[in-house]
């Protein structure tokens, strides 16, 4: 079958916002070009562009064809993207999908008229075992019931209009998804690259107030500090009449005991002077 790029492009966009929108309902599976197998004799196996199945099991297991009487569902939503090459889409599907039991099917037209490409869609509902067209409310939007999504084209847009029933939100198309996907990536990367960079400060900012802390406490006199003034820079030097006194009665003493006063040790270490020595005598002399 000849099928043309817009035909490729519109079938990709629609399985690409479909699964995306029910990407958290694991119930819920949107096939693309997968055989369905009726389980009923005699009735043609189409693959649909686009099948939307609910009460799923496994829906991420890889499958060559879906078998509805094996999982026990079938597609409750069959889109079929018709190109001007194709034939029996608006004709014999919509007796196979009728017979089959699909509850809705919609149908998207591409054409090119003056190499511009347009859309339009149309849609049936299964009612008392017959399909009913679907009427396009005051927006030319069809209602999906079993999804809860809203379909339409535009002028001058490129594939389908999907829009959330509920939120009134329009389902991104895939080019809309890719750029709001390299946004967030790159939105990402720049909120690591600030929080990189705080803690670079902060680590910085803890590094000098380490050091900050370390010169506080090698301060004389600081609150906590361990390091004490020498006592020699705190003890007033002698004079020399002190030094005197020390050298005779440590002269005197010598004999009996060891002297152990520091002062008077500096002193016996070095040659007593002939004045110190002339006093220990007139003390001699007086006793």
């Amino acid at each position: 079958m000849i099928q043309g790029t817009e035909h490729a492009f519109c079938v990709t966009d629609l399985a690409v916002r479909l699964r995306r929108h029910f990407r958290n309902d694991p119930t819920r599976a949107v096939y693309s070009d997968v055989k369905i197998k009726w389980g009923s004799p005699g009735l043609k196996e189409p693959a649909p562009d686009i099948a939307v199945i609910p009460d799923i099991r496994d829906r991420d297991r890889p499958r060559q064809a879906f078998h509805v009487p094996v999982d026990g569902t079938g597609p409750s939503l069959v889109i079929e993207v018709v190109s001007p090459y194709q034939d029996g889409d608006e004709t014999d599907k919509v007796e196979i999908y009728r017979r089959a039991g699909v509850a809705e099917y919609l149908i998207v037209k591409t054409f090119e008229p003056l190499r511009v490409v347009n859309y339009s869609i149309q849609g049936y509902r299964l009612v008392e075992g017959g399909y009913r067209p679907l009427r396009p409310d005051a927006r030319g939007r069809l209602r999906s019931f079993t999804t809860g999504l809203d379909f339409a084209t535009a002028p001058g847009h490129r594939g389908v209009v999907i829009v959330d029933a509920a939120t009134g939100e329009p389902l991104l198309d895939a080019h809309a998804l890719e750029q709001r996907w390299r946004r967030e990536a790159e939105q990402r990367k720049q909120a690591e690259q600030a929080q990189k960079q705080a803690e670079q400060v902060r680590k910085q900012a803890e590094q000098r107030q380490n050091q900050a802390d370390v010169r506080a406490e090698g301060l004389p006199g600081a609150c906590g500090s361990s390091v004490s003034t020498p006592t020699r820079a705190r003890t007033a030097a002698p004079t020399s009449r002190q030094v005197e006194v020390a050298d005779g009665a440590c002269a005197r003493d010598t004999a009996l005991r060891p002297c152990t006063d520091s002062a008077s040790v500096v002193s016996v270490q070095r040659k007593p002077t002939a004045r110190a020595r002339n006093s220990w005598i007139v003390g001699l002399r007086y006793r």
